[in-house]
């Protein structure tokens, strides 16, 4: 939805919790979660282990090779943060299933990685026995730092600058509803919340006197988008286009 709607709009603003000294992000990676599903074959630990297919050992192959695409590219990085598989300690596991997720820094990575993995699934399901299947894929693309994006955040910075706050940007490895605006070339600053840190942990937290700051500086964001002050940003957004 948010892609379709960008390509109806100037800009976007998005208030996901800026970092803990108030930086906001400037560029963002893309990210795509991914599950492998391995089928092998059950049989008797001690009377046939065999002619079972061990379908949790199969998994742990293919994931180390999926763990050495961490790096493997500028910025690439590769988490794997589930598995299951097995049960019963005399049965050899006939099912195992990993999930994982990816960040790429450009459009070719996601495209790059989708190979690799799609390489490493054909080759393991060619062994005797097993059955391989890769499920996902990039779900989002990468937020560039263009030229519109930096012309808005240099307006932001300028904005904060009139509320004494020194307005930084940086670049972050985690995604939020900016990545989709930036999908339909919609110039977005997606870090206008309150400043806070330790986010999905439990020691997640928010500092209380950024309420108000933030508020005062989102609604002098406001005023000037509405005045004659942002219409250098559109004419330069049309001139990007043209």
């Amino acid at each position: 939805y948010l892609i379709e709607r960008a390509k109806y709009h100037d800009v976007g603003l998005i208030f996901e919790p800026s970092l803990p000294d108030g930086t906001l992000v400037g560029a963002r990676k893309g990210s795509g979660n991914f599950t492998i599903r391995v089928k092998g074959k059950a049989s008797h630990a001690g009377r046939d282990i065999q002619s079972g297919r061990n379908a949790l050992v199969q998994l742990m192959k293919i994931l180390t090779e999926v763990e050495a695409l961490h790096g493997a590219r500028h910025d690439l990085t590769v988490n794997i943060a589930h598995v299951n598989g097995g049960g019963a300690l005399n049965m050899v596991p006939e099912h195992a299933l990993g999930r994982f997720n990816c960040r790429l820094a450009t459009v070719d990575d996601a495209v790059w990685v989708q190979d690799k993995l799609n390489e490493i699934v054909n080759r393991y399901n060619a062994d005797e026995g097993y059955e391989v299947d890769l499920f996902g894929g990039i779900t989002r693309n990468p937020k560039p730092a263009t030229d519109a994006n930096l012309n808005l955040q240099e307006f932001i910075k300028q904005t904060g600058s009139m509320l004494g706050l020194n307005v930084a940007f940086k670049h972050t490895g985690g995604v939020c509803d900016g990545n989709n605006l930036m999908q339909s070339g919609l110039p977005n600053v997606d870090t206008l919340g309150v400043r806070g840190g330790n986010i999905h942990s439990s020691d997640e937290y928010m500092v209380v006197e950024s309420l108000a700051e933030r508020a005062k500086f989102v609604a002098l964001i406001l005023m000037r988008m509405a005045s004659d002050e942002f219409k250098f940003l559109r004419d330069v957004e049309k001139q990007i286009e043209n």
